[in-house]
């Protein structure tokens, strides 16, 4: 089921947030020519207070302090993840939504206020085109975690990747992942490993448990947490 988030945008008109009244603004299509949907899903902070926000399928917007642009790419994407990187760079993790643009699902990177963008895709060493998850260490290492996705008659399997800050690529894990069947639904870095929620997978010859796969920064494996270390686990998919 879809969660349908409605954009407040809380202009704080005083240092203290006690004792204070909290004005806010509220931006939808009835006062801003801009917006295409009232449905958005995502939301980041960037350089200089901008603020970035993604729908599931109606595009990509930025707010200046003064005023909303739409963004003229991305224009049917899902967006399932907005961070802002060291550099201040705005980081994207979006499946394609339909059509043509399904297959150009990825990560996408913007360094400028202007919507140009750098894609990464499965070309570029993703997994697939289907990032349900990303995280990005101190250092600028990005981590992206991904589901499944099926073109034609072809499942390209999720899994975890890593792109040092710098690089031009992601590097795909295989270690902690099942031969197939492969679902990452969430991911999240601390300061020293990267965690990332996996869903049940069946490959051929049996089943294996939901958990939490734990990395270190280097990309090497360092455990699973599931119900069979850890009884007071669900057994559901882990969202981080």
């Amino acid at each position: 089921m879809k969660t349908i988030v409605r954009i407040l945008l809380m202009l704080l008109v005083s240092s203290s947030l006690f004792g204070q009244n909290i004005k806010f603004t509220l931006y939808n299509m009835a006062n801003t020519p801009a917006f295409t949907t009232n449905s958005f899903r995502q939301v980041a902070v960037g350089k200089d207070s901008t603020i970035w926000v993604g729908t599931a399928g109606s595009g990509l917007y930025r707010f200046d302090g003064t005023s909303w642009a739409k963004a003229p790419v991305l224009l049917t994407h899902s967006m399932r993840t907005i961070m802002r990187a060291p550099d201040s760079s705005i980081v994207i993790g979006q499946s394609g939504y339909n059509a043509v643009q399904a297959t150009n699902g990825g990560v996408d990177r913007f360094t400028t206020t202007a919507f140009t963008n750098t894609h990464y895709g499965m070309g570029n060493g993703l997994p697939s085109r289907y990032v349900n998850g990303l995280c990005i260490s101190n250092n600028g290492t990005i981590w992206a975690g991904n589901g499944q996705d099926l073109t034609g008659s072809t499942t390209d399997e999720g899994g975890v990747a890593y792109m040092p800050a710098g690089a031009s690529s992601f590097t795909k894990i295989t270690a902690g992942l099942p031969a197939s069947d492969i679902r990452i639904m969430a991911i999240g870095c601390s300061n020293t490993e990267v965690w990332a929620g996996i869903d049940r997978a069946c490959p051929p010859g049996g089943c294996i448990s939901p958990g939490i796969l734990i990395y270190s920064m280097q990309g090497n494996f360092i455990g699973k947490i599931d119900t069979t270390n850890s009884p007071s686990l669900l057994q559901l998919p882990i969202l981080l």
